[in-house]
């Protein structure tokens, strides 16, 4: 072969080898940002659930033992406002999953589904809180290996109903 040939055929294959790395370096990169905002949505998510959970901890806690505060105490509001702002919070950021979770105890031990007595109440919050917390256990974990019988029967809550 000629000198020519083999420069312009060492060039081309250099061109290619270029090109191939200039593409794989592209799609590394959009991979990589794609991977670093799923972290970071993620990482999100899981600040929004522990606000969340340490909202409603909170409030429920200030009725743990008597004397209870008043509704209109200054705790009591602050609490409360801490819970709502935390629940609104879970609304544009947490997955479909869990903010139906999030919603269906919401309902029940925010708002006190009148239907609910006493027996009925403490076995609905025990199902819809271990629903919430292994629906983000699943978002934050990609999965749980704890059924959900046993995370109701681990719950840190003795049945609490906040009083408003």
């Amino acid at each position: 072969m000629s000198a020519t040939v083999v420069t312009v055929l060492g060039g081309v294959i250099a061109a290619a080898i270029t090109a191939v790395y200039q593409s794989f370096s592209i799609y590394s990169a959009r991979t990589e940002r794609r991977l670093d905002r799923e972290v970071e949505a993620r990482n999100r998510r899981r600040e929004a659930y522990e606000r969340y959970l340490s909202a409603f901890q909170n409030s429920s806690s200030l009725f743990d033992s008597e004397p209870f505060p008043a509704p209109d105490s200054e705790e009591v509001v602050k609490t409360v406002n801490e819970y709502w702002r935390a629940y609104r919070g879970l609304f544009h950021i947490a997955t479909d999953a869990v903010l139906l979770a999030a919603s269906n105890f919401h309902r029940l031990a925010w708002l006190h589904d009148p239907d609910l007595r006493a027996g009925p109440f403490e076995e609905e919050f025990r199902e819809r809180f271990a629903a919430v917390l292994i629906e983000m256990r699943r978002d934050v974990f990609e999965q749980t290996q704890l059924p959900k019988t046993t995370i109701e029967n681990l719950l840190p809550y003795n049945y609490p109903r906040v009083r408003y």
